[in-house]
């Protein structure tokens, strides 16, 4: 079974955290035929006025619903961010696993997702690769290797995202 969503919106509301946002459906496709099978979505969204590609596959749904755990594989590929995530997510939203990410311009792809950052020239293109840890309100790279602005690093990064600024912090390596 299938439900296709064109020109919608989903608003989401995290009443704990006293946050909202809303996200345009341009066109989106979500499938799941029973609940001993698996789920997916993929279509076009625009969030902050910027379009992305998206495709999500849980594959055992009824499980995560039930509070137990799912393998999730996750992609968005857009004009400022493309990253693709897989792990297994748990019923508190705990998701263990790898990731990939890059772009051209990392201060842009941060102003997007809401950070102040000032002008300047650096903070361009960048490539992540990591084994994540997504928790309540954070995320922790380990192992992370990172190429900006043409210099390569690697270490171990994380970011808490349950206070008024994010807080970034970590041991990177670079020649």
């Amino acid at each position: 079974k299938s439900i296709r969503l064109v020109d919608g919106s989903i608003r989401y509301a995290d009443t704990v955290a006293r946050h909202a946002t809303t996200v345009a459906v341009e066109d989106v496709s979500f499938t799941w035929a029973g609940l001993s099978d698996a789920m997916s979505a993929a279509g076009v969204i625009k969030w902050r006025e910027r379009e992305a590609d998206i495709a999500v596959a849980l594959a055992d749904p009824a499980s995560l619903i039930a509070g137990g755990k799912s393998d999730l594989r996750a992609r968005i590929k857009g004009e400022l961010l493309n990253l693709s995530a897989s792990g297994v997510v748990d019923g508190e939203g705990r998701l263990e696993g790898k990731a990939s990410a890059g772009g051209a311009s990392l201060r842009e792809t941060l102003r997007w997702l809401g950070l102040e950052l000032p002008s300047g020239r650096s903070l361009a293109a960048f490539a992540l690769q990591s084994p994540l840890i997504v928790d309540k309100g954070s995320v922790s790279l380990n192992e992370v290797q990172l190429s900006l602005d043409g210099n390569e690093a690697e270490g171990s990064l994380t970011v808490e995202l349950d206070r008024a600024r994010p807080k970034v912090s970590g041991t990177l390596a670079a020649d």
